[in-house]
């Protein structure tokens, strides 16, 4: 992951050369502002197909216990929710996430392509 950083003066003209490794803190900041589109819409996402049960407290006269595939499902939706957001977007022409193109950042090879 690379950071856009001005071109030096006395630099060689390659497109690479203004490439700088980002660091430990501007990934974190993007990994965080990335989970706060992601959370929301998770979250919607749980309510409307009915597994967000499991964040409500319990009902006093209810039985506790919840199926295995709604304790599952939401896990396993999320994983899958995260995969897909970080997959296509580092992969497409953006090659970077949302977090990421605020904080500057994209993702490259050792090439810079």
């Amino acid at each position: 992951m690379v950071m856009n950083a001005p071109a030096s003066s006395n630099a060689p003209s390659a497109s690479n050369t203004n490439l700088v490794y980002a660091g430990f803190w501007w990934r974190v900041l993007a990994y965080f502002l990335d989970c706060l589109i992601l959370v929301p819409v998770f979250v919607v996402i749980m309510v409307v197909a009915g597994l967000g049960m499991h964040f409500a407290p319990p009902v006093p006269g209810q039985a506790t216990t919840l199926p295995f595939a709604v304790l599952w499902a939401p896990r396993v939706i999320m994983i899958v929710m995260f995969w897909l957001y970080f997959a296509c977007l580092e992969s497409s022409n953006w090659r970077a996430t949302v977090g990421k193109r605020i904080c500057g950042l994209m993702v490259t090879d050792i090439n810079g392509a």
